[in-house]
């Protein structure tokens, strides 16, 4: 039916005192469920990652990450 890509880019910055690690980075997702009159919210871990190299920033220093998504959606019939 259809792939869509979308590359996200975000910063983080150490804004403390002490140096920051940075070890590993993940996606979470919230998942929204209606059962009857109540709902239901729930966070769930969707990617983890561990990096190869660990990335320590000082004070005020920053980082960025750059993921590029893609989702395919396909026909369950055909």
């Amino acid at each position: 039916m259809g792939t869509v890509t979308r590359t996200i880019t975000v910063s983080v910055q150490n804004t403390g005192s002490n140096n920051v690690t940075l070890r590993e980075w993940g996606i979470f997702g919230v998942i929204r469920t209606q059962v009857y009159a109540s709902s239901c919210i729930a966070t769930a871990l969707l990617y983890r990652e561990v990096l190869d190299s660990p990335v320590t920033l000082g004070q005020y220093q920053a980082a960025t990450l750059e993921l590029t998504v893609s989702l395919t959606l396909t026909d369950p019939v055909s």
